[in-house]
């Protein structure tokens, strides 16, 4: 009777102390919330609820948000000033891809040389990249120095408008001035592709914007620490769970 009450009393010992360093510790991040510092993911969710949730594992939304140098070294070691810096030191931003679609880094990508499948021209697109990486643009050009814009041409950071490609329309019927006929107009002739008209409409139609089918989602970046999420009139502020 004495050995078992010992060890009844061992185990209850244990147990006590074990809650005790449990309580002390603070709880990790899970496994499957982890990233690489500066990695961005995508969630099929949103809600200002979720999304304050989501910083407190570290995982904080997309929208461009200034950061401190000190309250988050890792993630300035890992972007500096890619997506812009409000004094060129100490303040720096989050990408902002709030409503955007994301593209491959272009790299200096080359096409690779003559097809070997008849029909299909592997210096076009797909195969050649972004052909106008240089003319890329920063993502933050309302920057005053000494802060920075952030990166441009064929970096990581910059950013493009949305455009069409190079091509022309043939007017037929349409007379010209002088020609008495219906001689075609023909417009900013390139390689994309041919189109007959038919009937000429002076009023504007189609969307505020030229877009790919899409859906929307939440784009968050990993910054390497669990934080909170304050809202105050006119400003959201972010900082570290110490």
């Amino acid at each position: 009777m004495v050995r078992t009450k010992s060890w009844t009393l061992a185990v209850v010992l244990v147990m006590a102390v074990s809650a005790s360093v449990a309580a002390q510790t603070p709880v990790p991040l899970p496994s499957s919330n982890a990233g690489v510092v500066g990695e961005i993911r995508t969630f099929a969710f949103g809600g200002d609820d979720n999304v304050k949730r989501l910083a407190s594992l570290g995982w904080v939304e997309c929208a461009g948000q200034s950061f401190k140098k000190t309250d988050y070294p890792e993630l300035h070691a890992a972007l500096k000033d890619t997506w812009g810096s409000a004094d060129g030191t100490n303040v720096f931003f989050l990408p902002d891809l709030r409503g955007t679609f994301l593209r491959g880094w272009h790299h200096g990508k080359k096409p690779q040389g003559n097809t070997q499948i008849p029909g299909v021209d592997s210096n076009e697109a797909p195969y050649k990249g972004d052909p106008d990486a240089a003319g890329r643009w920063p993502a933050r050009p309302e920057i005053p120095q000494p802060g920075t814009p952030g990166n441009k041409g064929d970096l990581v950071g910059s950013v493009q408008r949305g455009d069409f490609t190079k091509h022309h329309h043939q007017f037929e019927g349409v007379p010209q001035p002088g020609d008495g006929g219906g001689a075609a107009i023909l417009t900013n002739s390139s390689n994309g592709g041919a189109h007959t008209i038919k009937e000429v409409i002076q009023d504007n139609t189609g969307t505020t914007e030229t877009r790919s089918n899409n859906a929307a989602v939440l784009y968050a970046i990993y910054v390497g620490r669990q934080s909170a999420i304050m809202q105050v009139p006119g400003a959201i502020t972010i900082s570290p769970l110490r």
